[in-house]
């Protein structure tokens, strides 16, 4: 038994898998977890997965440091200074690649509001006001480009429970939010795989080495 385990964690670190074997004490089976976080890349053809983190993370806020969305069919670039917050909450009645509104602000008199679409992300503006309003133009739409949403499951244990922080990216910055953890579910999964699962929705599937499960 001590040779076949020795060989297993030969084989995940040669494999460089997203799950590992963690310590076992007092003879107990050795438990796996999961070594890489779930990210999801905003797009047109992750749009209802999208869409069920974003349900699961509605209300989620993020503390932005200073960014630039470029222009998409405005005559300039839209900019947010640090320390601004963005708010990302569920689209009733989405449509198309909608998946949330947001609203963007350093204050209640500061702000910007509008439908975030996938592609990657475009933020497209319906109200503007205050400061905002000399480059934030109500109806035009500005873009990040990357843009993910990630649940931090790294070292989750397969068949375990976790609150997972949510981490979004735009651009070059990622940023956690503040106020919101989402409750994912890691199970041992067909085919020597792990499920990473919101409620019923299947966010990720993560290989398993051979012989793991």
């Amino acid at each position: 038994m001590k040779l076949q385990l020795n060989k297993l964690m030969a084989g995940l670190v040669l494999a460089g898998s997203a799950v590992a074997l963690v310590g076992c004490g007092g003879g107990d089976a050795p438990t796996l977890v999961v070594q890489a976080d779930a990210v999801t890349p905003v797009s047109a053809a992750t749009i209802d997965t999208t869409k069920v983190l974003v349900e699961a993370a509605t209300g989620a806020t993020f503390t932005l440091p200073a960014l630039t969305f470029t222009k998409v069919s405005a005559a300039a670039d839209a900019t947010a200074p640090a320390g601004a917050v963005l708010e990302v909450t569920q689209k009733t009645g989405a449509t198309g690649n909608e998946f949330a509104d947001f609203k963007l602000s350093t204050d209640a008199n500061n702000g910007v509001t509008g439908v975030i679409e996938a592609g990657s992300c475009r933020f497209r503006v319906t109200t503007s006001t205050g400061t905002f309003a000399s480059n934030w133009i109500v109806g035009q739409t500005y873009v990040q480009n990357p843009c993910a949403i990630t649940l931090v499951v790294n070292n989750a244990a397969v068949g375990g429970t976790v609150s997972a922080p949510v981490k979004l990216t735009l651009g070059t910055s990622t940023v956690t939010a503040s106020n919101k953890t989402v409750t994912v579910t890691v199970e041992a999964g067909t085919g020597n795989t792990a499920t990473i699962k919101v409620g019923d929705d299947v966010i990720t599937v993560e290989p398993l080495p051979t012989g793991a499960v």
